[in-house]
């Protein structure tokens, strides 16, 4: 018998959020799995603790910060061991496909224990949250829509933000004082929306220069209106080509 896990997105925090899938799984399965918080729980073992009442739960230690590659060994290992030939459902916060550390551990259950087979059961995002509360839209018609980490080189945000309707910045207190100074300089600050902690009972929705006041929390979300920067239009030069011959270009 193989043994059976299922990677399962639990939402951005609303235990509200979790899909009706989602709450089967977690109920039908011999063992859950999910990452340890930092001296409480973490926030997808609290997003679903309405639905584990006499399940065998499991943290894992997913430390990214010292020994990333050993830290994520030993956690596919105890999984492995204590899924055994069974069913468990690792718990993801938003969406296991987007921007989720469980993605990294199925890429080491592939080396180390790869008899257990993984599903994905995807979740709602936070970035999904985050364009709700605000009452934004992400993207219409032929609109363009980008989502990368504020921790992105200064120059790669300034280049997605005019290339793109909508720009969808991710922990943006990991962008340091510069990203409020470069979403000011070009312009892009008052109309952009800063949902800080989306969906939990702490939301707060930021617009304008107060998204750029104070710090900035770690689960929080910037939403900024892209195209080409304001106050830099475009130019056009008509040029004169001669009457004909290359020797009467300029």
């Amino acid at each position: 018998m193989t043994a059976l896990l299922y990677g399962v997105g639990v939402g951005p925090g609303d235990p509200e959020l979790l899909t009706l899938k989602a709450a089967r799984l977690i109920e039908s399965a011999d063992v859950i799995f999910c990452p340890r918080g930092a001296g409480r729980p973490g926030r997808a073992l609290t997003a679903a603790a309405r639905h584990l009442d006499g399940k065998r739960v499991v943290q894992l230690e997913m430390e990214m910060r010292g020994d990333r590659d050993g830290a994520l060994v030993i956690a596919a290992q105890t999984l492995a061991a204590e899924l055994a030939q069974g069913c468990g459902v690792y718990l993801t916060e938003g969406d296991p496909s987007l921007f989720s550390t469980f993605q990294l551990l199925v890429a080491t259950l592939v080396r180390v224990a790869p008899r257990v087979r993984v599903e994905v059961v995807p979740g709602v995002s936070s970035v999904l949250a985050a364009a709700a509360a605000a009452g934004i839209s992400l993207g219409l018609a032929d609109q363009t829509l980008a989502i990368l980490p504020a921790s992105a080189p200064l120059g790669l945000i300034e280049d997605v933000l005019s290339g793109f309707d909508q720009t969808v910045l991710l922990k943006p207190s990991m962008g340091g004082d510069q990203l409020p100074a470069l979403l000011r300089r070009l312009g892009r600050l008052e109309a952009s929306t800063l949902v800080a902690e989306a969906s939990a009972a702490e939301q707060e929705v930021l617009r304008g220069e107060a998204a750029a006041d104070g710090t900035r929390p770690y689960f929080s979300t910037w939403l900024v209106p892209g195209g080409p920067p304001r106050g830099a239009p475009g130019r056009v030069h008509f040029i004169g080509a001669g009457p004909g011959s290359a020797a009467h270009l300029t």
